[in-house]
């Protein structure tokens, strides 16, 4: 094959439409190691060798840098955030360290957590409060960990969470270390009241948002901003502890550090259409915001597409579990906190999402989420179910489902939160569905190379592998499929199968793959996979590189595939 042909094959099959003939010459330069070089062509060894280069694989590298547009408001962004960052272990008894901040900071993440309790010799703390976790000082991980590591990944905004829960003297010692350590890197801009919109992260750049409560009128000074602060005071009055000082007073000085990240108490999304403004936010506890979007999923689309919204774990996740982020994102919610220190399944897609963009901490939401139409998630669900409803219909009677049994069905598989019967939809909404087409995305799993044992073991049995295709996003274009399963290859197994799936909401899907070895005595291990948002898939003959749960490459294994968009 010479540089011509190589040029054609790039165009077409791998949708490379802008590729040159030059460029073949360049790859068949760095590409080739046998004498054909000399005459311009590459060997099929060769020709391997460049699909399998980072080049062809099935992330598009143009989005491995920045190229959204990051002029647009804060809210219109997701923003990589963590859940009590300072802790390394379990909720109840794990340590508190710096490099928890530390290492948090280094994978990308935008929005830090900070518990703020008194210590002794008048230096605030940081640490889970009436549990047996261990205590930072709060000065420590600024001068350690915010300070030289906070634009370490990215040049966007670096914004504070601070659960306050300091006396007033204290408070006054936490503003003065934000301003003595970081100095000109704090954003400390006053908001105008008629303030229509946030600032873009462009604007923002290399700049700390400090994320607390401003100081109040007097009655409102007693209102907690989220359910995990007013759990925090429950536990206080159960060990007779004294909050109430702490309750009504937030500092002059710390209120004063305070603009485009208010922390306000939540009072329904009319009142914030009355008279909510853009640089106040609230925090939801999962299962608070889980009963948001099943009862007014439209409403909080909206709401999110002008202020930002924070979602933090239950507090029965002792363990440092997490919850599934992909509803919260699925309505737009900004700050989406997670347990970085799990090694779990929504980690994994966390960091997946975000690699895109320069892995900058920042991606851009879809238009429909910022404000550009009237988007109602309900409605792609109903629609989905309307016409799975019709063509279970047309194959048997018998086989038919009601809409409220595929509901419940929705509710008992956990996609209970933007399942509303098809009723409730207006005449303009169902139009608008019925002539949107849905989106093709076709996958042949072609083979596998150096697939390891489980835990990438030495010893044990062969392994017998398949792989598992999901589409993550919203539940209307939630899909699994599978290949057979090879007997006994690990090396080189072929598959050659093909899958498609159709996607009602491409812009919210994420492609996951999962090699699995199959085991006729206990669970299937896994023995690698792989995510990757569907806006940022390549099509044509990709290579997919295999990962552990925390996104280390299983190298060499890979899988080829050959991927098409319709």
């Amino acid at each position: 094959m010479d540089a011509k042909e190589l040029c054609e094959f790039i165009q077409k099959e791998q949708n490379c439409k802008n590729f040159t003939v030059e460029q073949c010459n360049t790859l068949i330069e760095t590409f080739e190691q046998s004498q054909l070089k000399d005459a311009g062509r590459i060997s099929l060894i060769g020709f391997t060798s460049i699909l399998m280069s980072k080049q062809f694989e099935i992330f598009n590298l143009s989005h491995t840098v920045v190229y959204q547009d990051m002029t647009q408001p804060l809210s219109h962004y997701y923003i990589s955030s963590s859940h009590n960052t300072y802790l390394t272990g379990n909720q109840l008894s794990g340590e508190s360290s710096i490099e928890g901040y530390i290492d948090a900071l280094r994978r990308g993440c935008r929005c830090v957590e900070l518990d703020c309790w008194d210590g002794p010799g008048g230096e605030p703390l940081i640490y889970h409060g009436y549990t047996l976790t261990t205590q930072i000082l709060f000065r420590d991980v600024l001068v350690d960990a915010i300070k030289p590591y906070a634009f370490y990944a990215s040049e966007y905004p670096v914004i504070l969470s601070l659960e306050n829960h300091c006396s007033e003297r204290q408070q006054e010692t936490l503003a003065r270390h934000l301003r003595d350590v970081l100095g000109d890197m704090l954003y400390t801009e006053s908001v105008k009241e008629d303030m229509e919109f946030l600032p873009s992260p462009e604007a923002l750049k290399r700049k700390i948002i400090v994320k607390a409560k401003k100081k109040a009128p007097a009655e409102k000074a007693n209102e907690s901003e989220s359910e995990e602060e007013e759990e925090a005071e429950k536990i206080a009055v159960e060990l007779k502890a004294d909050i109430q000082q702490n309750k009504k007073v937030v500092a002059e000085g710390l209120s004063s550090l305070v603009n485009i990240c208010q922390a306000v108490h939540f009072h329904g999304f009319e009142e914030a259409k009355v008279s909510g403004k853009c640089y106040q936010m609230s925090s939801f506890c999962e299962t608070k915001a889980e009963d948001l979007i099943e009862k007014s999923a439209r409403d909080f689309v909206a709401y999110n597409t002008r202020q930002l919204s924070r979602i933090y774990p239950s507090g029965t996740r002792t363990g440092s579990s997490n919850y599934k982020p992909t509803p919260f994102w699925n309505v737009g919610c900004q700050i989406v906190a997670l347990n970085y220190q799990s090694s779990q399944r929504p980690i994994f897609l966390n960091e997946s999402k975000f690699r895109q963009n320069g892995g900058c901490g920042y991606v851009l939401k879809p238009k429909f989420l910022c404000g550009t139409g009237d988007y109602d998630p309900d409605a792609v669900m109903a629609h989905r179910l309307e016409a799975s409803e019709q063509g279970a219909g047309r194959m048997s009677s018998q086989k038919s489902v009601s809409r409220s049994v595929a509901i419940r069905m929705w509710h008992r598989a956990r996609n209970i939160l933007f399942v509303k019967r098809l009723r409730r939809l207006d005449v303009p909404q169902k139009m608008m569905l019925e002539q949107e087409a849905s989106t093709q995305l076709k996958l042949i799993i072609i083979s596998g190379q150096h697939i390891p044992k489980a835990n990438q073991d030495l010893q044990g049995e062969v392994v017998d592998p398949y792989v598992v295709v999901k589409i993550v996003g919203h539940p209307a274009d939630a899909q699994k499929k599978k290949t057979d399963i090879v007997r006994n290859n690990g090396f080189n197994p072929r598959w050659n199968q093909e899958m498609s799936f159709s996607l009602k909401v491409p812009e919210l899907a994420m492609v996951h793959f999962i090699v699995r070895d199959c085991s006729t005595t206990g669970k299937d291990a896994m023995l690698g996979m792989y995510a990757l948002p569907f806006t940022s898939i390549q099509e044509g003959y990709r290579h997919v590189y295999l990962l552990d749960y925390l996104r280390n490459l299983v190298s060499p294994a890979t899988l080829f595939v050959h991927v098409s968009i319709e």
